[in-house]
């Protein structure tokens, strides 16, 4: 968490944790190396044939 986010979170009068629970469908922060994979499967072969997308990393919070 950032400085920034951690203020924003305050002033909402939330906390970390339970803002993840709310926002995504998972209840919980993403871990750096699922953020990697998905990183990672767009730039290997398996994506040779994709040319243009937005691929949310975010548990489904954009869903909600």
């Amino acid at each position: 968490m950032t400085e920034m986010s951690a203020k924003a979170l305050t002033t909402m009068g939330s906390d970390h944790e339970t803002y993840a629970r709310q926002v995504s469908m998972l209840g919980r922060w993403a871990a750096p190396h699922e953020v990697a994979q998905a990183s990672l499967r767009l730039c290997s072969d398996a994506s040779s044939y994709v040319t243009a997308i937005l691929l949310p990393v975010d548990a489904g919070a954009h869903t909600k």
